[in-house]
């Protein structure tokens, strides 16, 4: 089974699987095969629509091709994760029925910053030329982080995520920690707590990382050599991990 990613809404997604004998030898998938999408843990409800099976896919026995195209029907929905299975078909006279293929979900692990904020600071910088470096990038799994400095509110810096897509739970009275390591070390450098700063329309969290945190992290002249990871620890005592990543700290000049 592959996974083939969190996917945009109206994605055609293309994958390939083998179908041999046991003794290894190519075999073409036989009975009338038929391949579904299950959406979730719902039952009764699988489809086929958007679905395509090739089997002995450019002439090449026992290679078999599936496409799918997520804006075929409105089953396809941002928000959800899905199963494609194999629910008619052999393998040499033995079903393969129940076979998960590959498991995929629309847009249910996409975070989009606030870019709306984003831009409040940005616009303050004037005509003068600059690069303009927003500790969060647009895609929401970045950070870039200056060794030294105050991320705050008041430094035009805070940390903040926005929850657009409404899947995040319940965050009244959680813990909300945000934690930056070095790639190649089990060390975390730098563990902060945040804020719920908003519930509607959409839930946003802030942490702001004085100068005198980010100063222990490690400097680098090569990008993206920490990662950071936010958790929720919730008032029922589950903890749950949503967001993750990859982090740059830019070093002082000083």
């Amino acid at each position: 089974m592959k996974h083939l990613g969190n996917l945009v809404f109206g994605q055609i997604i293309d994958f390939k699987f083998p179908t041999h004998k046991a003794d290894g030898t190519p075999i073409t998938l036989a009975g009338t095969p038929v391949v579904k999408v299950y959406k979730g843990n719902a039952t009764n409800t699988e489809v086929s629509t958007g679905v395509t099976l090739t089997v002995d896919f450019d002439g090449v026995t026992g290679l078999n091709h599936v496409r799918i195209d997520t804006s075929a029907a409105a089953f396809y929905a941002v928000g959800n994760d899905y199963s494609v299975v194999i629910t008619t078909g052999t393998v040499d006279g033995i079903s393969v029925v129940s076979t998960v293929l590959a498991t995929f979900s629309i847009e249910n692990r996409f975070i989009e910053p606030d870019i709306a904020a984003i831009k409040l600071k940005t616009d303050l910088l004037g005509t003068a030329a600059a690069t303009v470096r927003a500790p969060v990038t647009q895609d929401g799994l970045r950070l870039d982080l200056n060794q030294g400095d105050d991320h705050t509110v008041a430094a035009g810096q805070a940390i903040e995520w926005t929850d657009t897509t409404d899947t995040w739970p319940d965050l009244t009275g959680a813990t909300l920690t945000l934690s930056v390591q070095l790639k190649n070390s089990e060390a975390i450098e730098m563990e902060v707590e945040g804020t719920l700063v908003a519930t509607t329309p959409h839930k946003r969290i802030r942490f702001e990382p004085p100068a005198a945190l980010t100063a222990l992290l490690s400097g680098e002249f090569e990008r993206l050599q920490h990662r950071f990871a936010v958790t929720f620890k919730l008032t029922t005592g589950e903890i749950v991990t949503r967001l993750r990543g990859d982090a740059t700290v830019w070093p002082r000049l000083d």
